[in-house]
């Protein structure tokens, strides 16, 4: 589920993760996906640049910042409730 950086502390693009062990470039679409436009990158940041979102596990914290928000790029959505896709590219690093 997507939430906002209500802290200010993600910059324009990044994300924060579920429990924040993703880092790196991901991809993030949102249910329905009508155009390619609908998927975007993103970097996702570690939870511990983070501490105000300890107790989130299984969210997906947008940034405040920018001109236009990630979350709206993805198909319109508008963080009331809507489900998210976090497409994670697996390297030797990550996948042990």
């Amino acid at each position: 589920m997507g939430v906002l950086d209500e802290h200010g502390i993600l910059e324009e693009n990044q994300v924060l993760v579920g429990n924040g062990s993703i880092r790196g470039k991901v991809l993030i679409c949102r249910s329905p996906c009508y155009d390619s436009g609908d998927i975007q990158i993103a970097e996702a940041v570690s939870k511990q640049d983070l501490p105000f979102y300890n107790s989130l596990n299984n969210s997906l914290v947008f940034s405040a910042k920018g001109n236009r928000p990630l979350a709206d790029m993805l198909a319109g959505g508008d963080l009331d409730g809507d489900e998210f896709y976090v497409i994670v590219r697996c390297s030797r690093a990550f996948c042990r």
